[in-house]
């Protein structure tokens, strides 16, 4: 029996020296480093290689650092309840884990994600218990110039992004038994994203959040775009995504509103009454006119067709090009009228955008069409038609949007010119008729026939 006691309690310093102990922890390390690394190869299936730096257990907590592919520093720390032994789960306790300044394309890797991004990362999760579906956490992360891989990112999730963009910012969140909830703030060099409440549901996959995006300068979207914007932009909405995504936003930069749902790439906006001026500097094309429009758009963003429909509210033409020649020619100032009827319907065609616009007033009515504007050469080619009082003039509009060129199509003004000069100087009345001897019944086919010379 003593020698039984003897052994028991050597055993028993042994562990308390193993555990409790400095040098206890020095031998503990090698053997508990080689047992991390062979469980995360066989979690992960790919090479993994842990090795602890410092290890201290004392009766009620312990303290570890271990480092990961001798890049990324893991902190751990918590307490230890050695009268639960009985319960693995309940062991530990208020468990701690911090990364300062992580690799983060190193644990994109271990958790089995593509490596999206380069950087660095501080990470803290707090976990109350281990318990068995008593899933508890905190966590919160800081990002450091996180670089994202384009081409990755294109191929796997199929979200353009312009090269050599940067993330910086901070996410904290709250982890049950069912769910994921998040708050945010990211910056970028495009633009910033904030985020009160993201949701993710651990057993359905579904997300759901709130977002603010403010783009400062529009202009650097030019590798999304494809295209020259100008001015700042603010965008709120929600985002839904289960076996589809779907984004829904407002925009109120532009005096009215834009109201849009983007599903599975398939866009649809409704627009209300927002100031043309405005979208036409945003959009960097001449300014010819300003109204507020109202409009309905359908665009499909993966084959880059789609239809938009619009009315303009009291529109009034501005001074331009076309303008200033019919102000030399004919006499009259088009930017004078209000055009109370006015309507702009296009087509989209991957990079071809055919149109038609139509702007009536009480004296004037102007159409442009066939129309059509090329976005890869930044072109514009369009007939137009101008009817003063009753007088039609026509011609095209073709060249640079910026600059193009305006003609008049010169045999039908010459015609329409000729004969209103000759019509002034000859007049068909019924006296005239009569001093030649002409009857009542012969005068109004006399007429005819002069006025058919001049039709």
């Amino acid at each position: 029996m003593k020698k039984l006691l003897t052994l028991i309690l050597i055993l028993i310093l042994s562990v308390t020296f193993l555990l409790f102990h400095d040098k206890g922890n020095e031998l503990i390390k090698p053997y508990l480093s080689d047992y991390l690394t062979q469980y995360l190869k066989s979690q992960l299936k790919q090479d993994v290689e842990v090795e602890i730096e410092d290890l201290k257990i004392d009766i009620d907590n312990f303290r570890c650092t271990t480092l990961i592919n001798r890049r990324t520093k893991v902190q751990l720390k918590g307490d230890l309840s050695l009268s639960e032994i009985k319960t693995k789960d309940k062991i530990i306790s208020n468990l701690q884990i911090d990364i300062d300044q992580g690799d983060i394309e190193e644990l994109l890797q271990i958790s089995k994600h593509k490596s999206y991004a380069k950087g660095k990362i501080d990470l803290q999760i707090k976990i109350p218990t281990l318990e068995e579906n008593r899933y508890r956490g905190i966590i919160t992360t800081k990002l450091y110039n996180i670089l994202l891989d384009e081409k990755i990112i294109k191929k796997e999730l199929d979200i353009e992004v312009p090269p050599k963009t940067v993330i910086n910012g901070t996410v904290d969140g709250k982890l049950d038994e069912e769910s994921i909830i998040a708050n945010g703030k990211i910056e970028t060099d495009l633009a910033n994203l904030d985020f009160k409440q993201a949701q993710y549901n651990l057993k359905t996959k579904i997300l759901q959040s709130d977002y603010h995006l403010h783009i400062d300068d529009l202009s650097k979207l030019k590798p999304i775009s494809h295209r020259e914007l100008r001015g700042s932009m603010n965008i709120k909405g929600d985002i839904y995504k289960d076996k589809n995504l779907t984004i829904k936003g407002v925009i109120n930069d532009l005096e009215g509103d834009i109201n849009f749902t983007l599903v599975d790439k398939k866009l649809q906006a409704i627009i209300s009454d927002i100031s043309v001026q405005k979208l036409i500097y945003t959009i960097n094309y001449p300014q010819i006119f300003k109204a507020n429009l109202t409009g309905e758009l359908n665009y499909n963003l993966a084959q880059k067709r789609g239809i938009f429909t619009s009315k303009l509210n009291q529109a009034q033409l501005l001074p331009n090009q076309l303008t200033n020649l019919i102000k030399k020619i004919q006499g009259a100032d088009l930017t004078k009228d209000r055009y109370n009827e006015t309507t702009f319907n296009a087509k989209f065609n991957k990079n071809i955008m055919g149109f038609d616009f139509n702007a009536k007033s009480d004296t004037t009515e102007l159409k442009l069409y066939p129309a059509t504007i090329n976005s890869l050469n930044n072109t514009i080619s369009a007939n137009y038609t101008l009817e003063i009082n009753n007088k039609d003039i026509g011609g095209k509009i073709k060249g640079k949007i910026n600059d193009p060129r305006i003609t008049i199509d010169s045999s039908k003004f010459i015609q329409r010119e000729v004969i209103d000069k000759v019509k002034d100087y000859i007049k068909i009345d019924d006296d005239t008729l009569k001093k030649i001897g002409i009857g009542e019944k012969e005068q109004e086919a006399v007429k005819d026939l002069f006025r058919g010379f001049f039709r």
